[in-house]
């Protein structure tokens, strides 16, 4: 090869080189211009952030923040018993479903996580297997979900104390056979006492009382020396509750009006979201209890004129979250009314609502969502004030029992009551509460 050749190779060479170099020093460029991009891209992206942060924007509601915990429940009802000698009941099996359905609503429980053990599936055999292993599997992994046990059908008490429940095959024979047949309550506590869940709730809506009368859950049999013992009985434990339907002299009433026992209404009710004082769209145990300890009564007094109150044992901690309901309106939007229907007894008291006289019981009025602070007052008697929640497009009705000039609150007035029978001897119950034998004079009772 010729020297000019070789200057021409060499000088191509270098012309390719400084060329190759311009453009790796233009994609470079690029690049960096990428990088510069993107960077600038997420720091305005990230000022943005911060600032709707800053100025609230973004921040999850008071619903959406709370965290939902499973719930897993075995719901037991019988209304129609193998053995013939054991009293029917009618309302049952609608406790049971009308529960099912307040538990599994839209957005609520998975239907998968509710079990329901009905008439001839409620065998011993198949509750033992719901509480020993179903539930105990549910549960297994995860200490923070709530455990519910419902039961609703007849409840019995034996003279050893403990108490059963009656499932579809017990027989009434006698007392050897329900003890039998029967699922006694010292094993269903420690069935349930080996769940590994901090949070166990359990519902009885039967009495077991030693005798029965129509529209009542308990066995229909006297027998001398059957003691009284509360079927609730706590079974220990950490957030562990039982909530019995009565205490252990009354009953658990079922009326036709309601179409349910009274305890179950109440309770399905309250897990409905009539129990979300606080609206944040769960529904805790001390909110079901308060409803339930306000309403059971009122229902069974209006009703069947019989003082049912329920009944709690066993510990707990913390608000347990027994259902998810879907949230109610909130209470205090300005400018959206609600209804307030008061009366008073005795009838024309005037009503002042935040200081405005509305007019005089019983009244109708329509009034701004929101607390609201109501006062009763009527000559000769005492004045009546409280503060009363009112949801926006829903009424909210109060009855006032009004209390004369010279009476102190809570004291009871009443007259004098003579119970004579034939033959003599006769056990007197007063509210269910054992007042004596006949002849009987009870003094002060309540009108």
């Amino acid at each position: 090869m010729s020297y000019e050749s070789k200057k021409r190779e060499l000088s191509r060479i270098v012309a390719w080189s400084i060329l190759a170099r311009k453009e790796g020093e233009e994609t470079m460029q690029r690049c960096r211009a990428i990088v510069y991009r993107v960077i600038q891209g997420f720091a305005l992206i990230s000022l943005v952030v911060g600032l709707c942060l800053a100025f609230g924007f973004f921040l999850p509601t008071k619903a959406e923040a709370i965290v939902r915990r499973p719930v897993y429940a075995v719901l037991i009802g019988i209304n129609k018993y193998r053995d013939r000698r054991v009293k029917r009941l009618r309302y049952t099996r609608r406790d049971v479903y009308g529960l099912y359905r307040a538990l599994t609503g839209p957005g609520r429980v998975p239907r998968r996580n509710v079990l329901m053990l009905l008439n001839h599936r409620a065998t011993k055999r198949r509750i033992s297997w719901a509480l020993r292993r179903w539930l105990y599997r549910k549960v297994r992994g995860n200490r923070k979900a709530t455990a519910i046990v419902f039961f609703s059908g007849h409840g019995w008490s034996g003279g050893d104390g403990i108490s059963y429940w009656l499932t579809y095959r017990s027989r009434a024979g006698s007392p050897r056979q329900i003890k039998r047949t029967a699922l006694d309550h010292e094993k269903i506590a420690y069935w349930l006492g080996r769940l590994r869940s901090r949070r166990v709730v359990l519902f009885v809506d039967a009495c077991n009382s030693g005798f029965a009368w129509s529209g009542t859950r308990s066995m229909s049999m006297i027998r001398k020396g059957f003691k009284r013992v509360l079927l609730g009985k706590s079974f220990g434990g950490e957030g562990r509750v039982t909530i019995a339907s009565s205490m252990q002299n009354q009953y658990s009433v079922e009326t036709p009006k309601l179409r349910h026992g009274v305890f179950s209404y109440a309770l399905i009710k309250a897990l409905r979201g009539k129990a979300d004082y606080d609206n944040d769209g769960r529904v805790t145990l001390p909110e079901v209890w308060t409803y339930l300890s306000s309403h059971v009564r009122r229902l069974a007094m209006k009703y069947k004129h019989y003082p049912q109150s329920p009944v709690r044992s066993g510990p707990s901690t913390g608000a347990i979250p027994l259902s998810y309901p879907v949230k109610r309106d909130a209470p205090s939007v300005a400018g959206v009314k609600g209804w307030l229907t008061i009366v008073s007894i005795p009838k024309g008291a005037t009503i002042w609502v935040d200081g405005v006289n509305m007019g005089k019981t019983p009244l109708r009025v329509s009034v701004l969502a929101g607390d609201r602070e109501v006062v009763l007052r009527k000559r000769g008697f005492r004045s009546w004030r409280e503060k009363l929640r009112v949801f926006q497009r829903r009424e909210r009705s109060r009855t006032v029992r009004l209390l004369r000039g010279g009476e102190e609150p809570g004291r009871r007035t009443g007259g004098t009551l003579r119970i004579v029978s034939t033959p003599s001897g006769a056990t007197v119950l007063l509210d269910g509460i054992k007042k004596g034998r006949t002849p009987l004079l009870i003094r002060n009772v309540e009108t």
